[in-house]
């Protein structure tokens, strides 16, 4: 054998080494500079984020105006319609990418002919309210539902009513105070003997903790040792009379004033929230126990009924006041791809804006959870809460 074919494959295994030596070299290298560059571009990507998406207050708070507008004179439709265009496109348009602007349009397509969301278009639907800071759902829901005659729909009594009977002045006062504040507490409470059957029947219902989802068991609140938040095992399962209360003939109107156009009751949830030490940030989040706004579809109302007593220690639900409304998130908790939001944040962003509500069992609550809002971690004692949601469509609930 030639003695080159013995020393060949030595020279080659160092040759081999060499060129693995370099490119593991390069490979870290380029991870450096990658970080480096990264770090260095991140204040230069939060400026631009700031300036392109901060909202003109001004052309938000003109847009909003006119998308109230009921009906005008035929001289004056001319110029609204030109100046409501130039509005869209400051406000909206020229926030959002095309791409964005084909998801969205497609989904709603979809949705017209198939009754389902496509996930694509649920997520540029998320952009869209990042980018703009609400103004895109609101103008979506101007643009694809017929508005309601709010006196005209007072006017219907509402005669099979569980709950009760408001007059016109409480029903405009609650409606008014979710439009400014974001969220109400009817002047009326579930009635007790409802509320007895209800908790009656939940005993016999297996519960799961959301989180793990396993080991499902029937709760006793008073002496049950699990912590954190547990959910229906069948989350379809819900007693009758909860059936019943979610599509109260005046918690359809209340909805259906506020959000002036005719809607159904999409889903409900039924939840126990425990005491939970050392809580996990994964745990909190999944539980809903951080800051967050909802974006369930377009536009939608939830109304929240607390089953038990709720104290200041049993987990009361939290709000900021004011953020459902188009232009009042920062954008800095915006651009985070719809993320939670730590106490320290909110306290830092909105200070005495955080509001908390407390109540004894039956207190229904109106909210428009575009706000910020959480429930908190009950330090003792425990929350029983109902929650149901209304809206004019199915839009991005239902997807694919």
């Amino acid at each position: 054998m030639p003695p080159w074919l013995l020393i060949l494959p030595t020279q080659l295994m160092k040759r081999s080494s060499h060129y693995q030596s370099v490119i593991f070299s390069y490979r870290l290298a380029r991870s450096v500079a990658h970080n480096v560059l990264r770090n260095l571009l991140k204040p230069l990507k939060i400026a631009f984020n700031f300036a392109r998406y901060t909202p003109n207050h001004k052309d938000t708070e003109k847009l909003l105006e006119l998308l109230k507008k009921d009906s005008l004179p035929a001289l004056e439709t001319q110029a609204y319609s030109l100046r409501l265009s130039q509005l869209i496109e400051t406000t909206m348009i020229s926030r959002m990418s095309s791409k964005d602007l084909s998801e969205i349009l497609a989904g709603l397509i979809t949705y017209r002919q198939h009754r389902v969301t496509p996930k694509l278009s649920h997520f540029a639907f998320i952009r869209a309210y990042e980018k703009t800071n609400g103004v895109a759902q609101q103008v979506l829901h101007s643009a694809l539902f017929d508005k309601t005659d709010a006196l005209q729909l007072i006017e219907n009594e509402v005669q099979e009513s569980t709950i009760g009977r408001l007059t016109k002045y409480q029903v405009f006062d609650c409606i008014g105070t979710v439009h400014d504040n974001g969220y109400a507490v009817l002047p009326l409470r579930v009635p007790s003997h409802i509320i007895s059957s209800i908790i009656a029947s939940i005993d016999n219902i297996e519960f799961v903790d959301i989180l793990r989802q396993h080991h499902p068991c029937r709760i006793k609140p008073e002496v049950f040792q699990g912590f954190g938040a547990y959910g229906p095992k069948n989350p379809a399962e819900f007693p009758s009379d909860l059936i019943k209360l979610k599509s109260d003939p005046l918690l359809l109107l209340l909805a259906s004033m506020y959000l002036e156009t005719n809607v159904e009751a999409l889903s409900g949830e039924l939840r126990y929230t425990f005491p939970a030490p050392n809580s996990s940030a994964t745990l909190m989040s999944e539980s809903a126990q951080l800051f967050h706004y909802d974006l369930d579809t377009l536009r939608w109302l939830k109304i929240f009924i607390y089953l038990n007593d709720v104290t200041n220690d049993s987990g009361p639900h939290e709000y900021v006041k004011g953020t459902h409304l188009p232009g009042n998130k920062p954008v800095g908790l915006l651009m985070r791809n719809y993320s939670r939001v730590a106490d320290r944040e909110i306290e830092t962003s909105f200070g005495s804006r955080v509001e908390r509500i407390t109540g004894p069992a039956g207190t229904i609550i109106l909210a428009d959870t575009r706000c910020f809002h959480k429930g908190t971690v009950p330090a003792e004692g425990y929350r029983l809460m109902f929650t149901s949601i209304y809206a004019p469509s199915r839009i991005s609930v239902d997807q694919l």
